[in-house]
């Protein structure tokens, strides 16, 4: 066992603690207002905001074809740099045909009069939060977790406030899709004024990016098929619920995502940003990463068991207390997603295992099994028993089992691969 395995290593831990702390604050900040947020916002609009922002999910997966990967692992700056031009001109494509689409709908009158707007608001949300996502792999390849930890804070507080501002003064229908902007275009403003460390990126070299794409052409055949199988299961619920209740039920399943789920998983992906940094240049030293993952691991678990009984006792009241009594449904969502949100925080943390050790093509297969899954326990709760508490429940549990499945083949993984 190296030193660095035994102790975590210190800078392991401080670049956690940057991601993790700016993580924090804005998910605070965000969860923090919504009680004036439920008082300001109906459940139909919220339900409506879930929808538009499950679509722009599903939009920035495909609009970098997950290329950002090439940023954290080329060896070359230089060809780091050109994997991450490659991403932004990728998004700048998906976008053109997303709007374009979006237009054709409009014109056509299939829409609602909500959703004539809403459809050519995707392309423009899509570019700019592809963006500032795919910059943060950019600033934490280059150690300069400071700066994607100030883009995560700004995003998340000036969307948190614009909500609560836009509601005040009357803009119920658009105000929650505004600051959604507001967040984007602030986060990624602030990320560039701070420090002129962008020289090496936005050149744009036909001939570079695409022998880039080339040599990293399995993130486009297998991760970005991967992870767009991972979002649609992810938003599933949101699809399935709007489409077989009303959007009052989505709105109610919205404000359990966004508390308690969106908030574990935004913990979870900073973590994962780092050890997918850590564990990638393990594997480029040839050192080994499976007792650091381990390790990981059992501090995770010891922490979500005593948590998750304590937050189920308390919820009742406390749902009531903070977003009133007309949202007591999402206090009886969130007592079901419990165990949903501690496994699934575990394995989004270790799910770029399978891209370090090559095995995209695998990881691909076992998100297919997940969202068949996930799509059959929505359709038993929600088109046989008729009932969004009880399909929510049927979701959890499959969902808290398929977690725990992938981090056991992840740490699996990381064994066999010291053990070679």
């Amino acid at each position: 066992m190296t030193d660095a395995n035994r102790n975590i290593d210190s800078k392991l831990i401080l670049n956690s603690v940057k991601l993790l702390t700016a993580s924090g604050v804005g998910q605070f900040v965000a969860v923090v207002i919504y009680p004036l947020v439920t008082r300001l916002y109906s459940p139909d609009e919220l339900g409506n905001l879930s929808l538009f922002l499950a679509i722009v999910g599903v939009g920035v997966i495909m609009a970098s074809a997950q290329y950002e990967n090439a940023v954290v692992i080329e060896k070359d700056h230089a060809d780091a740099a050109t994997a991450l031009d490659l991403c932004v001109a990728l998004n700048v494509l998906c976008c053109v045909i997303v709007a374009v689409v979006s237009a054709a709908l409009t014109f056509s009158g299939v829409l609602s009069d909500y959703w004539s707007v809403a459809a050519n608001c995707l392309a423009p949300l899509i570019f700019l939060s592809s963006l500032g996502y795919v910059l943060s792999f950019w600033w934490n390849r280059n150690d300069n977790y400071g700066k994607s930890a100030v883009y995560s804070i700004v995003h998340s507080v000036t969307n948190s406030v614009s909500k609560v501002l836009l509601g005040f003064v009357g803009w119920h229908k658009w105000g929650l899709v505004i600051s959604a902007f507001v967040g984007q275009v602030t986060g990624i403003a602030v990320m560039f004024f701070r420090k002129r460390s962008s020289s090496d990126i936005f050149r744009f070299s036909p001939s570079l990016m695409a022998a880039s794409a080339r040599r990293h052409k399995a993130f486009a055949l297998f991760t970005m098929p991967h992870k767009l199988v991972h979002t649609l299961t992810v938003n599933m619920p949101v699809f399935v619920i709007s489409a077989a209740f009303d959007m009052v039920q989505v709105g109610f399943f919205a404000l359990a995502l966004n508390v308690a789920l969106k908030p574990m998983w935004a913990y979870a992906r900073a973590m994962n940003q780092v050890l997918f940094q850590r564990v990638g240049k393990n594997e480029a030293s040839g050192e080994d990463s499976s007792v650091l993952l381990r390790s990981v691991c059992r501090k995770m678990v010891l922490v979500f068991i005593p948590s998750v009984v304590v937050v189920w006792m308390v919820l009742p009241w406390l749902t009531g207390v903070l977003f009133g009594e007309g949202w007591a449904t999402t206090g009886d969502l969130l007592r079901m997603m419990l165990p949903w949100i501690a496994c699934s925080f575990m394995a989004i943390s270790l799910n770029f295992v399978p891209s370090v050790y090559g095995r995209q093509k695998e990881a691909f297969v076992v998100e297919c099994v997940g969202f068949g899954v996930n799509v059959a326990a929505l359709a038993v709760g929600a088109f046989v028993e008729r009932n969004v508490v009880v399909c929510v429940s049927i979701l959890s549990m499959v969902n808290c089992l398929y977690s725990v499945g992938q981090i056991c083949w992840y740490l699996m993984l990381a064994t066999k691969r010291n053990i070679k």
